[in-house]
Formats: structure tokens, C-alpha cells, sequence
């Protein structure tokens, strides 16, 4: 149906109007149903935003701008399950291009760019070919603000709880209270915890596992 729907766009004399009229048609639609549930599936059990991770999101967002990219309107690669904060509030048509394009947090490795500290802020990463911090990570940050301060404090208290989670979960495997088996299904818990997912993202398959307790946990593993 999408591809019907991006022919009908690039075949119209006015690309930009009916790619509008597609979509608001669209969303109204029993088939269009399928759609979002297929991108509310792909932002994990909590449904959270794929900007900010940190929102339970409700709107099928456009990477690519359908404005200035009618003909990506209906296309599927280019949807995004995002808040209205981030969608409607702060990146609404705004798509920087060439060095400073956004990062697509669904085709790209997100902590190849970022890297979050450890007050909770999502920063970007250093550029070691250019010697400056990553273009195309700061400009994703200043378009959708994903340095906010509530999404900063929830990153904050996600990260404490997951550390002291971490850290028991060590200690009760260097003792032998848990098994292997046991510490793996602990991580798979943490990866589907619905609250702000980024971190259990960042410390489990990211940078992050280089951190204490996350490294020593790993060695413990691969022991």
C-alpha cells in the first residue's frame, strides 16, 4: 500500500500537496494501523520515543521532512515512531543536510555520535578525523533538543538504578549465588525495561560497557 500511495505522489503535478493528502488520509485509515504498529513494536516494549527515548510516543514522524520530501511522504524508511515534543515541538521541518545531517536513530549506530555523561546529558562524541566534536551529532541535538533538562533527569535516575543493578548483580556472581544464566537473563531484563531504554543501550551494547561495574560484569562472563 505504501508503494501504491509513493507511485500516486510521484506521478501527481503537484508532489507536495498530495503527499499531504496522502498522509492525513492516511492516518485515519484501518490499513495505516499496521504501519504504526510495526514502528511501535520496533521502539521496544515501552513504545518510547526513537529521539529522545524518553517519551511514550504517538505520532509517525517523518526523518526526512515529507514538506521538502513529498516523495518520501509514504515511504516506509522513512517513518519514525517519535513524542509530539520532539516531532511537533522542536524538529518539526527542519532537516540540516550534507555535514550536519540528522543522525537516523533507527539506521545509523547512535553511539558511534553520542555519548552520555554522567549527569545524564547526551553529548557528542569527539570527531577524531576532523578533531572536534562530531557535526552531524551536534546538529541532531540542537534540531530536537535531546539535551533537555527532564529527559537529562531521567536519564539520571534510569543510570543510578541500573549501576546499583549492576553492581549486586556482580557481587552475587563473584560470590556464586547466580549463574551465567542468570546474569544473561538479568541483562535481557534490562534491555526491555521501558524506562528511558538509551541507557540500558548505552552501558549494555554502547561505550558505556567499558565502565565500571558493566566491564567487570563482562570479564566475569567471558571468564
Amino acid at each position: 500500500m505504501l508503494a501504491d500511495k509513493t507511485l500516486e505522489i510521484s506521478e501527481s503535478a503537484d508532489a507536495k500537496a498530495e503527499a499531504k493528502r496522502q498522509f492525513e488520509n492516511a492516518r485515519s485509515a484501518q490499513w495505516f494501523k499496521v504501519v504504526v504498529d510495526a514502528l511501535r513494536a520496533m521502539a521496544g516494549s515501552g513504545g518510547n520515543c526513537m529521539w529522545c527515548s524518553s517519551n511514550e510516543s504517538s505520532h509517525v514522524e517523518h526523518y526526512r521532512p515529507k514538506s521538502t520530501f513529498p516523495q518520501l511522504s509514504m515511504a516506509w524508511e522513512n517513518y519514525l515512531w517519535a513524542c509530539s515534543i520532539c516531532n511537533s515541538t522542536y524538529k518539526k521541518d527542519q532537516f540540516p543536510d550534507g555535514a550536519e545531517q540528522l543522525i537516523n536513530p533507527v539506521d545509523e549506530p547512535v553511539w558511534d555520535f553520542f555519548y552520555i555523561d554522567d549527569v545524564g546529558l547526551l553529548t557528542a562524541r569527539f570527531d577524531v578525523a576532523t578533531g572536534a566534536l562530531d557535526r552531524r551529532a551536534l546538529s541532531t541535538l540542537q534540531v530536537v533538543k535531546l539535551g533537555r533538562d527532564d529527559v537529562a533527569a531521567r536519564r539520571r535516575s534510569q543510570m543510578k538504578q541500573l549501576k546499583t543493578s549492576a553492581a549486586d548483580t556482580l557481587a552475587r556472581a563473584q560470590s556464586g549465588q547466580i549463574d551465567k544464566v542468570e546474569v544473561l537473563q538479568r541483562m535481557s531484563d534490562w534491555r526491555q525495561n521501558a524506562l528511558q531504554p538509551d541507557v540500558s543501550s548505552f552501558f549494555l551494547d554502547g561505550p558505556g560497557k567499558n565502565e565500571s561495574p558493566f566491564r567487570e560484569l563482562f570479564e566475569w562472563l567471558n571468564a
